[in-house]
């Protein structure tokens, strides 16, 4: 580690704890409710899908979003995407290990979530591994609310690729080739209310998903998002290293 990041490091080592101290000013209320969110897609075969499902074609790639620092920066956002304070059994360990032989899985999430109280909610963003292009298969978004229960409303935006290559009339699939571009679409739209410690199947012909919230101490997870925004902002120093 040199000296700058390790600098950086540091910086953002007490950004955190200034962010923890503030945190638990805004969520010293009795309302308040703390979660660690858990949300896997996948793609089923399409093999197995006896339903037609159209696709849009894309005319323009202008609204279509591409990703930088593909690798670095996906593994960051889409794994469990930082270190935890105290252990948390992922529940997709043994069906991601189950499934994976049979789909396609494309995203793997967690996220730490602190609510104010009923009706407050909460937005986050995720993507599948880019192609060397910077597009990716799936890109979505997960708006999560804190009611009597907590209700999800799911945006997912799978793209269908055509691999291009310098020989005439040869298609290639491999997510090194940076001339693969998305040519349709298919949006998907799910809403999802549930409890607590319940595991949730959202079903779709296409892009299944997996649900499930586990609740936390507040104090826990003020800590939690302290430590995965330093997390967050020590891997973004080192990218930036990296390409430097």
């Amino acid at each position: 580690m040199n000296t700058q990041l390790m600098f950086f490091c540091g910086i953002s080592l007490i950004s955190s704890l200034l962010f923890a101290e503030d945190s638990n000013a805004n969520t010293d209320q009795p309302n308040a409710k703390a979660y660690k969110a858990y949300l896997m897609t996948f793609a089923w075969p399409e093999k197995n899908t006896v339903e037609h499902i159209e696709y849009e074609e894309l005319l323009s790639l202008k609204a279509t979003p591409k990703f930088e620092n593909q690798e670095e920066g996906n593994k960051a956002n889409n794994r469990s995407n930082s270190a935890d304070i105290a252990p948390i059994n992922n529940p997709f360990g043994s069906y991601q290990n189950k499934i994976k032989s049979g789909v396609k899985v494309l995203t793997n999430n967690t996220w730490t979530l602190i609510f104010n109280g009923r009706g407050h909610s909460l937005t986050h963003q995720f993507n599948s591994n880019p192609l060397a292009s910077g597009y990716a298969e799936l890109q979505g978004s997960i708006k999560i609310k804190l009611g009597r229960y907590l209700e999800s409303d799911i945006q997912l935006n799978h793209y269908k690729f055509n691999f291009i290559t310098a020989e005439k009339d040869t298609i290639k699939s491999t997510e090194n080739d940076t001339s693969s571009i998305p040519t349709s679409l298919l949006t998907i739209h799910q809403r999802n209310k549930t409890a607590s410690k319940k595991l949730n199947y959202i079903d779709h012909p296409t892009i299944g998903a997996l649900l499930y919230f586990e609740p936390m101490d507040i104090e826990e997870a003020i800590q939690q998002q302290a430590l995965e925004n330093l997390m967050s902002n020590i891997q973004k120093i080192s990218n930036t290293n990296t390409l430097n």
